[in-house]
């Protein structure tokens, strides 16, 4: 069973900033809120400044703050499970994550061929969302609902970070990928990086083999 990153969790300190859903019609039971300025100190040290200062760098950066209604403990206890089987939190070794980042139950037991659960320090880690309030990581949080980049967009990004993976670096490929972004109105960089995610350089069976599409589905064929 393919597992969410680490890296990727979403879910932030009692306030997410909110990512809208695909279909456009977001179910939750907190508050959306664009009132930055009304963030209570109190309860989110440091959370408001933050957002400010990305605000006064960036013009265009435009913030909503989602107020959960969900208790601090509860969600990190929650996000804590599955140990020994199937961990909710996993994370690849690198130089950033290793050490006290092992789930102290699994330790350095394998999931997914190369992930380990993560420890309940590691999870707090990535779901205070001031650890990610920066010009690089802040677009974690963008709004995926947007079919605002072009072929020259992911072109680019293809030649300047992929351009040995030969499987994507094609006008078919890219065109497909703007062509899925405005039908489903969704974030082109988004899809790219989940094809990437799934195929790295594409010389998996996944990538490679017969009856597959770009994110490793087996498509059924009938006759």
């Amino acid at each position: 069973m393919k597992k969410n990153k680490l890296v990727r969790i979403l879910s932030i300190f009692a306030i997410l900033l909110y990512i809208t859903l695909i279909s456009g019609k977001p179910s939750f039971a907190g508050t959306l809120s664009s009132d930055i300025n009304g963030i209570n100190e109190s309860k989110y040290p440091g959370v408001k400044n933050m957002i400010q200062d990305l605000q006064r760098k960036h013009g265009n950066y435009h913030f909503q703050v989602y107020y959960t209604g969900i208790d601090w403990t509860e969600a990190i206890t929650m996000e804590y499970q599955g140990h020994g089987h199937s961990p909710k939190n996993l994370f690849g070794l690198s130089g950033n994550y290793k050490g006290k980042w092992y789930c102290p139950i699994c330790g350095s037991k394998p999931y997914d061929t190369g992930w380990y659960c993560a420890s309940i320090d590691a999870i707090k880690y990535m779901m205070d969302p001031r650890n990610s309030l920066d010009e690089t990581s802040v677009f974690q949080f963008k709004n995926l609902e947007t079919s605002d980049v072009s072929a020259n967009d992911i072109s680019t990004v293809i030649n300047n970070k992929y351009a040995s993976y030969s499987y994507i670096k094609n006008s078919t490929m890219i065109n497909a990928i703007v062509n899925a972004s405005s039908q489903l109105n969704l974030n082109g960089y988004s899809i790219l990086a989940k094809i990437i995610n799934e195929q790295g350089k594409g010389s998996s069976p996944l990538a490679t083999g017969s009856g597959y599409n770009g994110f490793g589905v087996r498509l059924l064929q009938f006759f």
